[in-house]
C-alpha cells in the first residue's frame, strides 16, 4: 500500500562503520588539495552579514520569504522562537514537546537560504522530527506515488506522543539491515532526548569525558594524516574512522567526488549515508553520475537510508531516473529503492 504521509524522525550525530578486508597498496596518485571546510556553510548559504542580526534588539528573531527563499536573522534568540518564526513563513507547524533538549541562544544571519538550510541552521545539533504530505491534498491510495509533489507541514522538537500512544502518522519499518553495509553508530552521550548530564561534582564521569576527548583527538589526528594519503589501503582506513560531519564531513565529499578509486569512493558513501540527511543529501545526489556503477549502486543504497529520513522529492526523482541504467546492479539498486518508498 502506497503511503499516504511521510513522517520521519532522525538524530544529529551519526558515523563508526565495520571494519573492511585491508586492500594491497595501489600504485601512489597525487594527494588531492584540501577541501575547503565549507559544505556546512555552502548548504547554509548565501549569508547575510551578521551586522544584520546584530542590529536587532537581543533576544529578537525576524525571518521573511522571498520566493523559495528565506531570510532568518536571529540576535542571541531562543532557537525555538526562530523555529515557529519560520513555520509561520514556510507554512508548516512547530511543536516542541516534552524532552526538548535545552538549546543555547542563537546567533544566525541567512539571506535566501532554502527551506531545509534554514532548518538545518536553526537547530543544529538539536533531534528533530519532520512530517511531509502530499501538496495536492489527494490522500487516496490509488493515486500514483510518482512525480507528486511532497510539502513540508510540520516540525516537532521531543516527544510528541502521549506515553503509549501510537503517533498518528507511522513511518514505515526499513528494509532489515544487509549485513555487509555500515548502520549508525552508538550516539554520543548527552545528546538523546531524557539523557541527564553529570554534574561538575562527578570526578568519574568528568575522567571518562576526559579519557573520550583524548580518543576523539587522537581519532581527528589519525583521520587528517591519512585521508588523502597516496595510498589506497591508508585512505579506506581513514574513511573507516569518520564521521559524516565537519571537516570529516568535507573529506568524504571530496573523497566521492575524485578519488582515484572506486573502493574508497564505495566507502565514502556509505558513510556519508549514516550521516545527517539534509547535510549529506547534496553530496549523494552529486555522485550518481559516477563513471563506476559499483559506485552509483553504493550511492543509491545510501540515498535510500537518507530518503527514510528526509522524503525529499529531488531524491526520488533523480534515482529513478536510473531504472534504465547500463549496469545491472545500478537497476537492482534503484528497484530495491522504488519498492521500498512504496511500501
Amino acid at each position: 500500500m502506497r503511503r499516504i504521509a511521510l513522517a520521519v524522525a532522525f538524530l544529529c550525530l551519526f558515523g563508526g562503520c565495520e571494519a573492511e578486508a585491508p586492500q594491497p597498496a595501489a600504485p601512489p596518485v597525487p594527494p588531492m588539495a584540501p577541501v575547503a571546510p565549507a559544505p556546512a556553510a555552502r548548504r547554509a548559504a548565501p549569508a547575510a552579514p551578521p551586522e544584520a542580526a546584530l542590529a536587532l534588539p537581543e533576544g529578537t528573531v525576524r525571518v521573511t520569504r522571498s520566493g523559495a527563499g528565506f531570510t532568518v536573522l536571529a540576535h542571541r534568540a531562543p532557537p525555538f522562537e526562530a523555529l515557529t518564526a519560520l513555520g509561520e513563513a514556510a507554512g508548516f507547524r512547530t511543536e516542541v514537546g516534552a524532552g526538548a533538549p535545552e538549546a543555547a541562544p542563537l546567533l544566525l544571519a541567512l539571506e535566501s537560504a532554502s527551506l531545509e538550510d534554514a532548518l538545518a541552521a536553526i537547530l543544529a545539533g538539536i533531534p528533530y522530527h519532520v512530517h511531509y504530505e502530499f501538496a495536492d491534498g489527494d490522500l487516496s491510495p490509488k493515486r500514483p506515488f510518482e512525480g507528486r509533489e511532497v510539502v513540508l507541514t510540520r516540525v516537532g522538537v521531543g516527544e510528541m506522543a502521549a506515553a503509549g500512544a501510537a503517533p498518528a502518522t507511522a513511518v514505515p519499518p526499513r528494509r532489515p539491515a544487509d549485513p555487509g553495509r555500515r548502520g549508525p553508530p552508538p550516539r554520543a552521550e548527552g545528546r538523546r532526548f531524557g539523557s541527564k548530564r553529570a554534574g561538575p561534582d562527578d570526578p568519574e564521569r568528568a575522567r571518562q569525558r576526559e579519557e573520550a576527548a583524548a580518543r576523539e583527538r587522537e581519532r581527528a589526528e589519525k583521520v587528517a594524516r591519512q585521508w588523502d594519503d597516496p595510498r589506497e589501503d591508508v585512505r579506506l582506513e581513514a574513511v573507516e574512522l569518520m564521521e559524516p560531519e565537519g571537516e570529516d564531513l568535507a573529506r568524504l565529499e571530496a573523497l566521492l567526488q575524485a578519488d582515484p578509486s572506486p573502493e574508497v569512493r564505495v566507502a565514502a558513501a556509505e558513510t556519508l549515508a549514516d550521516g545527517e540527511a539534509f547535510e549529506v543529501m547534496d553530496g549523494l545526489l552529486g555522485a550518481l553520475g559516477d563513471p563506476d556503477p559499483g559506485v552509483v549502486a553504493a550511492v543509491v543504497r545510501g540515498l535510500e537510508d537518507v530518503y527514510g529520513d528526509a522524503p525529499s522529492p529531488r531524491i526520488r526523482e533523480r534515482v529513478l531516473e536510473l531504472r534504465d541504467h547500463r549496469d545491472p546492479g545500478v537497476r537492482e539498486a534503484v528497484t530495491e529503492f522504488e519498492e521500498w518508498i512504496e511500501e
